[in-house]
């Protein structure tokens, strides 16, 4: 029986959520087969949130200035980029901000839907002089891995741009040989999992195994149709056939 267990998890100094994870036992071989599968899957089709378009206090340029704040428009954007949203929705979530100063902004000043939770508050987007206000409008989509702003639809009013969906930040895998009483070879996967802190680790290879599972299933449905049991000479089968035996 293949056993999952947690050996090690914390917060690391990059804010990241970190967990190693050790699956066990496979026979030779299997490790890397699993190991390969689950962190392909983890960096591209775990779901997560991100920001998709942009528009700061009417500026229609990303290397504009805005006056009475420090920063650009583009190192409020590089700040607003690692601002870690999590959606219990699909749809978009729009996300306002209005700061007068004098003020240090951060990513706690956003005023987000219900839905939409900001996971790093203590995040600094920019630096607001007196007499002077910040205006942020943007918008929250879920998708998975990267989308550059290229390949969104074009919009005159806000600025587009890259988004990065993946919650999953790094995967590593390693194959670890396990000693037997007889002479057959056993394998241990050791999985190290990264993550925003949109998803846990332990969360995020539990939805793995199922994105697998749910992507192997239909093929395994479609072979037992295309060989459906024979039926015996003077028998009328009813209903549904008998399920093929493993």
């Amino acid at each position: 029986m293949i056993t999952v267990t947690c050996v090690e998890s914390f917060k690391d100094k990059d804010q990241l959520h970190y967990g190693c994870f050790i699956i066990e036992p496979f026979n030779a071989g299997q490790a890397l087969t699993v190991g390969n599968a689950l962190r392909r899957t983890l960096l591209g089709d775990i779901i997560g949130s991100a920001i998709t378009k942009v528009r700061i206090n009417t500026v229609k340029h990303e290397f504009s200035a805005i006056s009475g704040v420090r920063e650009d428009v583009l190192e409020i954007l590089l700040n607003l980029k690692e601002v870690v949203f999590k959606s219990s929705i699909v749809a978009p979530a729009p996300v306002q901000l209005r700061v007068s100063g004098p003020s240090i902004v951060t990513a706690s000043q956003l005023i987000t839907p219900r839905h939409l939770q900001v996971i790093n508050p203590t995040q600094y987007l920019a630096t607001v002089f007196e007499s002077s206000t910040l205006e942020i409008e943007l918008q929250v989509e879920q998708g998975k891995g990267y989308k550059l702003a290229d390949e969104k639809e074009s919009d005159s009013e806000f600025l587009l741009i890259d988004s990065v969906f993946s919650p999953i930040r790094r995967v590593n895998y390693k194959i670890k040989m396990i000693p037997t009483d007889t002479f057959e070879v056993k394998e241990a996967l050791i999985l190290e999992i990264w993550t925003n802190g949109s998803i846990t680790p332990r969360r995020s290879l539990r939805e793995a195994t199922k994105f697998l599972i749910k992507l192997f299933y239909p093929i395994l449905l479609n072979e037992r149709q295309a060989y459906p049991p024979k039926k015996a000479p003077g028998i009328r089968f009813q209903g549904s056939p008998d399920k093929e035996k493993d």
